[in-house]
Parts: C-alpha cells; structure tokens; sequence
C-alpha cells in the first residue's frame, strides 16, 4: 500500500507540473499573438504619423515605441489630366518595438512616403 501510494503521489506531481508549464506556454503564446496582431495597426500608425519618432497605445496593454531615419529624399513627376505635378519621395528607415511589459518584439521595416510639392 504504501508504494502504490508513493507512486500515486509522483504521478499527480508530475501532472500538476505539467499542467503548469502547459499553463506558462499557452499564456506566453497568447501573449505573442496578441503582439503580433497589433502589428498592422501599428504600422498604419507610423505611416500615417508625421513624427520622427513617438509612442502609442495599441490597447490591450500593448505599447509601441517607433524612430523613423530619413535615409533617401527625391523628386517624382506624374500626369493628372494632361497636368504635370511634383512629388518628394521619402524613403525611411522604421526601427520599432511592440510588446507588453513580458514580451517585448522589435522590427525595422522600410517605409515609402510621398508629398505632393506646393
């Protein structure tokens, strides 16, 4: 009786402790796609922000921490009912972090911008 009972203990630990790291892992995955969803939204921010760099709340306690760097600047023409009209092209480096306060990502991505010149 009293090894099927040591056996009966280490069996239920050994499930109590995998029932726990099953616990972590699915908390920790939920949490990185819950990161990597705020990704587009994030991106659609940057591009639309005319700062240089900035900060944002994505919601659902996830942050966003962005610098953009000027890497190339031109000019572009273009045709809109037989008018001719001028552009800059701005090319920019994106280096950004998203996450929350357990998982942090970071990313650099290149964005195109255009002005219309004045």
């Amino acid at each position: 009786i009293l090894i099927s009972g040591v056996i009966l203990a280490s069996s239920i630990a050994a499930a109590m402790y995998l029932f726990r790291v099953g616990y972590q892992s699915l908390a920790k995955a939920d949490s990185i796609y819950l990161i990597h969803s705020k990704i587009p939204i994030a991106i659609n921010l940057i591009r639309a922000s005319n700062k240089k760099e900035g900060t944002e709340d994505l919601s659902d306690g996830i942050s966003l921490k962005w610098k953009k760097e000027l890497i190339a600047k031109s000019t572009a023409t273009g045709q809109i009912n037989q008018r001719e009209i001028k552009y800059y092209i701005y090319l920019y480096k994106v280096v950004f972090t998203i996450g929350n306060q357990v998982e942090q990502k970071n990313y650099e991505i290149y964005l195109l911008q255009h002005e219309r010149m004045r």
